[in-house]
Parts: C-alpha cells; structure tokens; sequence
C-alpha cells in the first residue's frame, strides 16, 4: 500500500506543479517566472538535503 500512496503522491505533486506552472506563465506572459520558480524551489531542496546531510 505505501507504493502505491507514494507514487499517487508523486503524480498529483507532479499534476499540482504543472498546474502553478501553467497558471503562472499565462499570468506573467512569459517563461522567465515559471522557470525561475522552478529553479528556487530545486535549489531549496538541494539546500534541505545537504542540511539533513550536514546534521545527521
């Protein structure tokens, strides 16, 4: 059952994602704000993955 659950979580994130994505292209007008979004929510988790490294 956890499998399962993980990867429905994984493709509604994923659907979520898309959609804030989308939104925020068609309300900006352009591709520079849903990559730069994209791009900080990446670096936040590369920066929350060394810290859990860093303190465990």
């Amino acid at each position: 059952f956890g499998m399962v659950a993980g990867v429905v979580g994984a493709v509604l994130a994923t659907a979520a994602a898309g959609f804030v994505f989308t939104w925020l292209r068609r309300r900006s007008g352009s591709l520079i704000a849903p990559i730069a979004l994209h791009w900080s929510l990446n670096g936040l988790g590369a920066l929350a993955a060394a810290l859990v490294w860093h303190l465990s």
